[in-house]
């Protein structure tokens, strides 16, 4: 049987998800500013940076997340788990089922973001990364589209946002903990420019917030575009 923590922490593998799609995209039939400006850029394109990421420190271990196209640091003893697998897992699917009412979209719509990397510890503490979704962090309004999708579909709070630049490009980190499934969850995303109008979206998941928070320190680090 599953422990209590680790089902809370395998669900909140949805979470990215749901923003990945609701917070960044120009999937809404009637978009604000935010979403008209994010689809209006040039489908292609990179972004660039002068940031040099930083190599894996002691403990960890670059990982791959092929479809956003950057590696990224994460604890050497975490193991990856089969997408498909965790996707048909009845917690997440009746959370994509609860969060879709909320936002007034359907759970096909969330899923449809896809996920492009997981990876688990010990505890149920867990990394995902979406697949690019349309998207522009320079789009006005983004920063407070994020906070409201937060707040509307996880009762977020305690969030924060921060704008950082990595070697692959600019990028947002959001951190806040919020309810799910009656359990109390820590996270913090990190918003990835990876083309001029798409975004991958990180989401660390921890049962501490100040882990939390040191893990995504790390990624942000030692977020470097794949080579090869």
């Amino acid at each position: 049987m599953r422990s209590p923590k680790r089902s809370v922490t395998i669900t909140a593998v949805a979470v990215a998800l749901v923003v990945g799609v609701a917070g960044c995209s120009a999937s809404d039939p009637d978009p604000d500013p935010t979403t008209t400006a994010a689809s209006t850029q040039e489908p292609s394109g990179e972004p660039t940076s002068d940031v040099v990421a930083s190599p894996a420190p002691d403990g960890f271990q670059l990982a791959t997340a092929p479809a956003s196209g950057f590696r990224l640091a994460l604890p050497s003893e975490w193991s990856a788990v089969e997408i498909e697998t965790v996707m048909e897992d009845p917690q997440i699917l009746a959370l994509l089922d609860d969060v879709a009412a909320r936002l007034g979209a359907s759970a096909d719509q969330l899923v449809g973001a896809g996920l492009d990397l997981i990876a688990v510890g010990a505890d149920g503490d867990n990394v995902n990364v979406t697949r690019p979704n349309p998207g522009s962090l320079t789009a006005p309004g983004v920063e407070g589209q994020i906070r409201a999708q937060l707040m509307s579909a996880f009762s977020a709070n305690d969030i924060t946002i921060s704008q950082v630049t990595t070697a692959v490009g600019p990028a947002m980190v959001a951190s806040y903990t919020a309810s799910m499934m009656g359990a109390t969850v820590h996270q913090v995303q990190i918003y990835q420019q990876v083309t001029s109008s798409e975004i991958s979206v990180i989401t660390v998941t921890h049962g501490d917030l100040d882990a939390a928070k040191a893990l995504a320190d790390v990624i942000v680090d030692t977020l470097q575009p794949r080579r090869g």
